[in-house]
């Protein structure tokens, strides 16, 4: 089995060695994965690999699962009932400081996207322009900022 030229072997080689361990494979890239074990000797090293590492990985043991969540039927009532309310499934009671609002004013048709990606160093020229004129001009807009770069 020989490797061939550097040049005939690619990344792409190596997707369709790893995809052999795929049952939704199609059958022309099946062929042409066999095609590249026969004919590659370092391709099909990967393929051993491969199935090594499938095999120490099923003789894993299963960890335990902390929890099984079974829905009951109260809860799935429950939940039902407190989504068809507006507003948060919990009261104020049961908050620290309330119902949580969203500010219905002038400030709806502010981007808060664009004022978190001001904290993004790859956000270009333009985009950064329009997110730092929010900020400078809408205090709701530099308040978001500010508790992002804080939370960053």
């Amino acid at each position: 089995m020989a490797d061939g030229p550097a040049g005939d072997h690619d990344d792409e080689h190596e997707l369709w060695i790893a995809a052999l361990l795929d049952r939704d494979l199609t059958d022309e890239t099946r062929v042409e994965a066999k095609r590249l074990l026969t004919t590659c000797s370092r391709c099909a090293r990967l393929h051993a690999e491969l199935l090594a590492l499938a095999a120490a990985t099923r003789a894993l043991p299963v960890p335990a699962r902390p929890r099984d969540y079974a829905l009951t039927p109260a809860e799935a009532s429950w939940l039902v009932s407190t989504t068809a309310r507006p507003g948060e499934p919990l009261g104020t009671t049961t908050r620290l400081t309330g119902e949580m609002q969203v500010s219905t004013g002038d400030h709806q048709t502010h981007d808060q996207l664009l004022v978190a990606s001001l904290l993004d160093r790859s956000t270009t020229d333009h985009v950064r322009a329009r997110g730092e004129a929010l900020v400078a001009s809408c205090s709701a807009c530099a308040t978001l900022h500010r508790d992002l770069l804080t939370l960053r």
